[in-house]
């Protein structure tokens, strides 16, 4: 599709328009509440599902069970601002009464391989990933003992004034991939997984903005 992306350059300045983002549930959320709504283009389905989970995990052998048997523990979060390898499991650890000054240990290892690879290699007890890299470990020793609620996938959005015709293009253009070798070669690429682009609302992000919101409540106290 044209114009996704456009760029002019005055004398001594750079400015750059972006059409089209492509986002995490998170940062979308985060968005919304700044600047307001923007029309929703498509959200990623991932094996027949617009919703996914994350994994609180351990490596095999270990005593960690469950979440109540973290405290105490050295624990492994990916990106502060990842969904599902520091947002969600950070609420699920809230939930089950366990804050990180209940945790011997914790830190921000940038990447859910990277929680994956430090848990196993005994540097983490527990750690937070995406079904994807705990299917990529299972065979090296990582499980699972905690899953969290569905949320909903990663979403494409436009401007806020951008064309009804472009929408509907840019719209049927994602909608279509999955529909020919080509399209679905992208598809793998945004994501291991991905089957197809589906539609997407903003309420379909209202259980995130609950947990981000009682996030920002215990953070401001």
């Amino acid at each position: 599709v044209e114009g996704i992306h456009t760029k002019t350059r005055k004398p001594g300045n750079f400015i750059s328009k972006i059409d089209i983002a492509f986002l995490g549930p998170a940062v979308y959320v985060r968005m919304v509440e700044k600047y307001g709504r923007k029309p929703l283009l498509a959200r990623l389905e991932t094996r027949g599902k617009p919703v996914f989970n994350g994994y609180l995990v351990t490596s095999r052998g270990s005593d960690v069970t469950d979440i109540a048997s973290l405290r105490g523990k050295r624990f492994a979060f990916g990106d502060p601002a990842s969904t599902m390898s520091h947002l969600i499991p950070r609420h699920m650890l809230l939930k089950s009464g366990i804050d990180v000054d209940d945790l011997s240990k914790y830190a921000f290892l940038g990447s859910h391989t990277n929680v994956a690879l430090g848990v196993l290699a005994g540097d983490y007890d527990a750690g937070a990933v995406k079904g994807e890299v705990l299917a990529a470990f299972r065979d090296q020793g990582l499980r699972a003992f905690a899953k969290s609620a569905p949320f909903s996938e990663h979403v494409f959005v436009t401007r806020s004034d951008a064309a009804p015709a472009f929408i509907e293009a840019v719209t049927n253009a994602l909608y279509r991939l999955s529909g020919s070798p080509e399209g679905r070669a992208i598809l793998s690429g945004l994501k291991r997984g991905v089957t197809g682009m589906v539609p997407a609302q903003d309420e379909d992000y209202d259980n995130l903005r609950e947990v981000l919101q009682t996030l920002g409540d215990i953070e401001t106290k």
